[in-house]
């Protein structure tokens, strides 16, 4: 019974100490950041694996408990439902956190693209609006 204890106290520790490195993810100012988070992320998601392990174990022990000592039952199944719904969250958790940072990429991405659009945009204007000035004549090019 001490073990299994043991083991979803430190189960529990593990989630909550993930938990709070997910709650840390901010989104960066640009693509080369972004990108930097989603390494972090992804190694915090192997991270998770070694979570995931332990919470097995979790239940592994409960079971063993469980039909060694009967009676405690009810103890067992709060602790062991304490570990599920805890690691239930750190898994949201990192899914969400993942998503986020997927929409990010694409949002800088396209902030980039649209930069680089405008920047055409403003150099074409300029070439035309020269060419006028100097009374050459624009030459428009068939898409």
């Amino acid at each position: 019974m001490e073990l299994f204890n043991r083991t979803c106290d430190e189960a529990q520790d593990w989630m909550l100490e993930k938990m709070k490195k997910l709650d840390t993810a901010e989104l960066g100012p640009d693509l080369k950041t972004v990108q930097a988070l989603q390494r972090r992320h992804q190694c915090l998601e192997l991270e998770l694996t070694s979570v995931e392990e332990k919470v097995n174990r979790v239940n592994l022990l409960a079971d063993s408990v469980k039909s060694s000592y009967p009676n405690e039952r009810t103890n067992v199944n709060v602790h062991q439902k304490e570990v599920q719904d805890l690691w239930g969250k750190v898994k949201a958790r990192a899914l969400e956190c993942h998503s986020r940072l997927e929409d990010a990429v694409g949002h800088q991405i396209f902030m980039n693209n649209s930069k680089n659009m405008v920047s055409n945009i403003v150099i074409t204007a300029a070439s035309a609006d020269t060419a006028l000035s100097s009374g050459q004549s624009l030459k428009l090019f068939k898409m």
